[in-house]
């Protein structure tokens, strides 16, 4: 139905579930021959089995998962569609909160966070930033794109390396690919600035040239897709099983492959 979002190795779509009367679901595709470090695979992987686990009603319900080899392998996640636009999208169009709706929304917001927080082991977004937050008509939040998450015990300060979030929304130790329970509401933080005054946070620039320099793992030439160096091919994905359904009428159906992608085409 349309482009929601485009990367340099995958596409978020807005899609029709041809099982479900035609509801609007986000699909989000991953395309395993583009990728230039097999820690995105690994990324989106636990992308998938993170929102499987996720029950919270301003943050979108993971409805399935799977993976093609058509043309090359493609990973899919199917999402329930948030109502709404981004905070990105409402201020370029002119949206300027008061500081009563700013503390609005940082109160949903922190109550999403407060959430992810209170499991076990507690979840990470990592990339808290007006880009992955909705906001619908009504003045209900969403939080999206789990791209970046952790967990707080398996990856926490005393392991891994590896940058993830967005520069200017990064708190400090994610610099060095480190990330802690506080870590989110830097990147909250931030995004209430940014709708205060509508500027970006003054360390982006700052922090932009710093990338170069921040510590990220060695890349394995073994262990990157493509790699002429590697006769291995892509594994197949350990996805967890689609959503299950409640609802009599669904009850028994097999699992889902969804359909969804055969309607999603780009704008």
């Amino acid at each position: 139905m349309g482009t929601l979002g485009r990367g340099g190795v995958g596409t978020t779509y807005e899609a029709e579930d041809l099982e479900s009367a035609g509801k609007r679901v986000v699909l989000k595709q991953l395309n395993v021959r583009n990728l230039g470090d097999w820690k995105l695979f690994e990324l989106f992987e636990r992308e998938a089995r993170t929102l499987a686990q996720l029950v919270h009603p301003a943050i979108p319900r993971y409805l399935d998962s799977f993976q093609t080899d058509d043309d090359g392998p493609r990973l899919y996640i199917v999402q329930e569609l948030a109502k709404g636009r981004t905070l990105a999208d409402l201020v370029a169009a002119g949206y300027h909160p008061d500081e009563g709706a700013v503390r609005e929304i940082a109160v949903q917001v922190l109550r999403i966070l407060g959430y992810l927080q209170s499991l076990s082991p507690p979840v990470i977004h990592r990339d808290v930033k007006p880009q992955n937050i909705l906001r619908s008509d009504a003045g209900e939040i969403a939080l999206v794109d789990f791209g970046a998450v952790k967990s707080a015990v398996t990856d926490g300060p005393a392991g891994g390396s590896t940058v993830a979030g967005t520069f200017g929304y990064m708190a400090p130790e994610q610099l060095h690919g480190h990330a802690t329970t506080a870590t989110d509401l830097y990147g909250l933080g931030a995004t209430l600035v940014f709708l205060l005054t509508r500027r970006s946070p003054p360390s982006y620039r700052r922090r932009s040239s710093e990338s170069m320099s921040a510590p990220t793992p060695p890349s394995r030439p073994s262990s990157r897709p493509g790699s002429t160096s590697s006769s291995r091919p892509p594994r197949k994905i350990a996805f967890p099983p689609p959503a299950t359904r409640s609802s009599p009428s669904t009850a028994g159906r097999p699992s889902r492959r969804r359909r969804a992608r055969a309607r999603a085409r780009p704008r």
